[in-house]
């Protein structure tokens, strides 16, 4: 979901990070404040305003909403078993705009401003022996990789789909999992040889 700012000319993508970052806090926070599922899906045409206002390509959107889709199923079907459907609802409904607030987000916003907004954000911190520059670079690296790993898997999966093999987990997850710690093996050994300080 990361590192996939695509370019317009549009208000929200002329915002400044920190205003946008702040108010995906803000309305997060007011998300799980309200329990009334009416006003939660009501809360839905602000959203869809955004991608529009935004002029987002709705495949764009639906490419990266489709990932928590299955996380979205168990969550519902948990609730429905443990509590109630209705509840079950709200919780997929309240976590949907969360992740519909956190899409626009980062469809509008370049991954180096949202990076210079954390360094000046974590700054005052400094003296509590927080480093933001090494901070900033660990998330840099982060929204850089993530597209690697979605690629890893798509890779691993079409493979396993050519062998027949993609309905077993294990014959997924396994190779994903050892490829990972391959590349972040190879992350480690160039950081070392460029001398990237490890406190």
């Amino acid at each position: 979901m990361l590192g996939l700012y695509i370019h317009r000319d549009s208000p929200i993508h002329a915002l400044p990070a920190w205003i946008k970052l702040l108010t995906m806090v803000a309305a997060g926070v007011a998300l799980f404040l309200i329990d009334d599922i009416a006003l939660l899906l009501a809360a839905a045409i602000p959203a869809a305003t955004g991608f529009v206002v935004a002029r987002l390509p709705a495949r764009a959107i639906l490419r990266q909403a489709r990932a928590v889709l299955p996380f979205l199923i168990i969550i519902f079907v948990f609730h429905a078993i443990v509590t109630d459907p209705l509840a079950g609802a709200t919780v997929v409904v309240r976590i949907t705009l969360l992740v519909l607030l956190a899409i626009l987000v980062t469809l509008t916003t370049r991954a180096s401003d949202m990076i210079d907004c954390l360094e000046a954000g974590l700054r005052p911190l400094a003296p509590l022996g927080v480093n933001p520059v090494k901070v900033s670079f660990v998330l840099s690296l982060t929204i850089r990789l993530i597209p690697t790993l979605f690629d890893i898997v798509r890779e691993v999966v079409e493979a396993q789909r050519a062998r027949g093999l993609h309905r077993n987990p294990v014959a997924v997850v396994l190779p994903v999992f050892i490829r990972s710690l391959r590349l972040g093996d190879e992350l480690a050994d160039a950081l070392n040889a460029r001398g990237f300080e490890q406190d």
